[in-house]
Parts: structure tokens; C-alpha cells; sequence
């Protein structure tokens, strides 16, 4: 009988042992053959500031607020107006597919505990974000969503018929801008350069006969948008209203798996946030140097809305003043955004052409690809993949071709769409001199050539643009044309 009931308390033990390793093992994810799947990380961003340059990342200030990288770090510094904004933002953005959760890792340190002013460190785009970081005096975790930002078009519908001044009123504030006796389309044109150099918080650009713009931080229009001059004549349409984002903030002392009672945010510390559904939130044990899961953003079964608008986060540090003017900074030394699993999709695909006669040994533009800074209602996020650049010319002494990012052509260019409901892409065909920018490729040929520009794992973001731009070698002219094909990620 003793023997029987140990076997038999033996028994329940083992069963209980089984029973928690199926639990494990029910936490990893098996094919249907009971195999374990394993998801390798795909980068998207890699940034870091260990030589304290600032060409991997886009930078904005306002006010007295400074930003940029020193001694090995990002960092961000309001000043001292109760408004003022500082932000680092990586260039490439992480594009979350479907299926496959997305992962930021970066390190942070703040200065902490300034009432009215907010510091953070994640993954962000203007309406949407998962960060750590601090608002007012708490540390904790956002989750920001709701948000969106102003979209307006400025469609010149007569001409300037002499040189004269309009003015264009942007959310309340009137700003000059000098226009020429031209067509509409060079008058947009004007517009968008001339906002472009006066508006702070807004992107401009041109396409044909209209002026596309959006602010660049979410928010409501606080005043009118309007177009007046002698004799040229505009309307404004707006495509998307401004909205304040939504900041769920959870403080440090509510987060619902590991306080972290030791984390000191004034040092430099290693973050983790990923998301599929809910958000989890990681910080780096400083004893053992794993991922310790601090705080979960349980979501899904909860909302009668989509999680984000947009989450093809960038990187970023940001730092805001909401009624302090006392300045405070946010730093980091690197930050990284991964798709977990292979990024391995067909992609829609695209492609234009231009050409231009009479070419001589100046670089002369022949077709310019830009990515929208606007897509239908909202800020364009995608991002245009170059795959192959092809040319060809009738020079009898050798033609050089250069692709370009964000070249200078000389003159008044016109962007058109490629498709405007189904691409982010538009082109400008106008042959004017090329100088700046980046060059990416170039190559010398007689009658025609390729360049497979797949291989410089190059993108264009939204606002850069990828110049097709030749010469002839030696005179005489020559009559010339290019094409490119590229694909859309968005």
C-alpha cells in the first residue's frame, strides 16, 4: 500500500512536469510537423554615432533647441521657449510585413524629471509611436496613435501675367513669395521653393500646376490656408485634417511584469520594443545582460480601431518642451529596427523614361524620380527600390551617364505622377544642368548601356529624388534617353 500511493504521488508529479513542459513547449512556435520555427532578424535601420557624423539621420529643431551627434551619441536638446521641439530621426524607416513582428533595440540615456516637457527614444513617425522615455517628472513607456497630420494642395489655376508678390497664408501665418510672367506649372514651382525656405514644421513640393504640403509634426490647423496675388490665381483643397496624436503613457511604478526598480534612466541603458498586436517593452539586466520583458501594451480584443495609422517607424530621439523653458536632452548611441523573419515579397513595380536632344558636355538632366512626400491623405512612408537605370545615345565619341540622389538641375523642373491613386513616384523630365547630390553610379559608353543598381542596395526616401543624368565625352551634341525601373515598398 505505501508503495502503491508513491508510485501513485510519483505519477501526478511526472504528469505535472509534463504537463509545464508542453506549456514551454507551447511557447514556441512549431510547423505542422511539430518542427521548431525559427525566425532569423531582418535589418531596416542601423544607425550609430560612434564618428559623430549625422548622415545616417535627419535632424530638427526649432526655436533655440540644438540636435545632432557628439562624443559618440545622438542627442537632442530643447531650448529654452515653451514650444521649442529637438528631434535625431533615422533616414530609412523599418516597413512592418504582415505576419512578422517588428523589433527596435537602441540605448538612451535622459535627462529626467523636468515638469512640462516630454524625452523619449523608440520607434516613431509623426502620428504614431512605441517609446521609452519620460513625461514631465515620470519615467515610463508611450504608446501614441491617433495622430495626423495637416495635408493641403495649392492648385494654381491662372498664371502670374508680370512679376509680382503673392502672398500664401500657411495654418494663420502670411508669407511672401515672388512670382514670374510664366506658365502654372513654373508658378507652383516658384510656391513650393519660396514655403520651402520660409515655413518652418511643413514639406513642400510641386507637381504640375499644384503645391503639395504637410506639416511635419501631427496637429490641428490653429488658422487659415489661403492664396492671394495681382494677377495669378490658386485654391486651396485640404486632403487631410490635422490631429493631436493620442499619448497613452505608462508610468514606471504601473508597469504590469518588472518595475525595474534599479533602472536608473540618467544612464546609459539598452532598450527593446517590439510589436505584433500588443507592444512589449524590454530593458537590458545589467547583471546578466538579457532582455528582461518590463511592461506589455495588451491590445488586441480591446479597440474598435486599427492599432497605428502608419507603423513604418523610424528611429528616433525627441525631446519637447509643453510649457517648460528649461532645456533638457535626450541621447543615444545607436539604434537598430529589425522585421523578424525574411523579408522576401514581390513588390509592385515601375518604370519611366526620358530624353533630351542637343546634349553636350554639360550633365544635363534626362529623368528625375522623386518619392511623394505625400500618398493619397497621408504622409508617404514607402520607399522606392532603384533595380535597373538603361541609356542610350547617339554621340559618336562616348557618352557619360551618372545616376544621382538628391541632385541640383538647374532651372525650373515639373513634376508629374507616375500614377497618383496607385504609385509614390513622380518624374521630371525638364533637360536642365545637373550639379550636387550623391553619386551612386556612373559609367562611360557609345551607343547603350545598363546599371544594375540592385547590387548598391540604395533607396530613395520620401523627398529624395534619383537623377538620370548624361553628357557627350566631347563635342559634337548628341540626342539622348534613359529609363528607369524600380519597385514600391510601402
Amino acid at each position: 500500500m505505501i508503495i502503491t500511493n508513491k508510485l501513485k504521488a510519483m505519477i501526478t508529479r511526472l504528469r505535472a512536469r509534463v504537463a509545464r513542459l508542453e506549456e514551454i513547449f507551447e511557447m514556441f512556435q512549431m510547423t505542422a510537423y511539430k518542427e521548431l520555427l525559427a525566425a532569423q532578424l531582418s535589418p531596416e535601420v542601423q544607425i550609430s554615432a560612434e564618428y559623430n557624423s549625422t548622415g545616417q539621420v535627419d535632424v530638427l529643431t526649432t526655436g533655440s533647441s540644438t540636435a545632432g551627434a557628439e562624443d559618440g551619441e545622438f542627442f537632442a536638446t530643447s531650448g529654452t521657449g515653451a514650444t521649442d521641439v529637438a528631434a535625431i530621426f533615422s533616414k530609412n524607416q523599418i516597413i512592418p510585413r504582415h505576419g512578422q513582428g517588428s523589433l527596435f533595440r537602441f540605448s538612451a540615456r535622459f535627462d529626467g524629471g523636468v515638469a512640462d516637457t516630454r524625452l523619449s527614444a523608440g520607434g516613431s513617425t509623426a502620428s504614431d509611436a512605441v517609446l521609452f522615455g519620460y513625461s514631465g517628472v515620470n519615467f515610463g513607456t508611450f504608446y501614441n496613435h491617433d495622430g495626423a497630420v495637416i495635408v493641403y494642395e495649392l492648385q494654381v489655376t491662372g498664371a502670374a501675367s508680370g512679376g509680382e508678390n503673392a502672398t500664401v497664408t500657411i495654418n494663420g501665418t502670411g508669407f511672401t513669395v515672388p512670382l514670374t510672367a510664366a506658365t502654372v506649372q513654373e508658378n507652383a514651382f516658384e510656391i513650393a521653393e519660396s514655403l520651402s525656405s520660409q515655413v518652418a514644421l511643413f514639406n513642400f513640393s510641386q507637381n504640375d500646376d499644384t503645391v503639395v504640403m504637410r506639416s511635419i509634426i501631427a496637429g490641428p490647423e490653429t488658422g487659415a490656408f489661403t492664396f492671394s496675388s495681382s494677377t495669378a490665381t490658386g485654391a486651396f483643397t485640404q486632403l487631410g485634417a490635422g490631429v493631436d496624436t493620442i499619448r497613452d503613457f505608462t508610468a514606471q511604478t504601473d508597469w504590469n511584469v518588472d518595475k525595474k526598480p534599479d533602472l536608473d534612466p540618467s544612464k546609459t541603458n539598452y532598450y527593446s520594443i517590439r510589436h505584433n498586436g500588443d507592444i512589449e517593452y524590454y530593458v537590458q539586466d545589467e547583471d546578466t545582460g538579457a532582455e528582461v520583458l518590463a511592461h506589455r501594451q495588451g491590445l488586441p480584443n480591446t479597440l474598435t480601431r486599427s492599432i497605428f495609422g502608419n507603423a513604418s517607424f523610424r528611429m528616433s530621439w525627441f525631446v519637447s518642451n509643453t510649457g517648460s523653458t528649461t532645456p533638457v536632452t535626450v541621447r543615444g548611441s545607436h539604434g537598430a529596427a529589425f522585421v523578424e523573419g525574411l523579408k522576401k515579397m514581390r513588390l509592385p513595380t515601375h518604370s519611366a523614361e526620358g530624353d533630351a536632344t542637343g546634349v553636350g558636355t554639360t550633365l544635363t538632366n534626362i529623368a528625375t524620380i522623386r518619392n511623394r512626400i505625400v500618398f493619397g491623405t497621408k504622409v508617404n512612408l514607402g520607399r522606392i527600390i532603384p533595380s535597373v537605370i538603361s541609356a542610350f545615345s547617339e554621340g559618336t565619341k562616348g557618352t557619360e551617364i551618372e545616376v544621382i540622389l538628391n541632385a541640383d538641375v538647374a532651372g525650373v523642373t515639373n513634376f508629374e505622377y507616375i500614377d497618383k491613386d496607385e504609385s509614390i513616384a513622380e518624374i521630371d523630365r525638364t533637360p536642365g544642368a545637373v550639379t550636387g547630390g550623391t553619386l551612386l553610379a556612373s559609367k562611360v559608353f557609345l551607343t547603350d548601356t545598363e546599371i544594375n543598381l540592385l547590387i548598391f542596395n540604395d533607396l530613395i526616401q520620401s523627398g529624395d529624388s534619383l537623377t538620370i543624368a548624361m553628357r557627350v565625352i566631347q563635342n559634337p551634341a548628341a540626342d539622348m534617353g534613359g529609363a528607369g525601373v524600380w519597385e514600391e515598398e510601402f
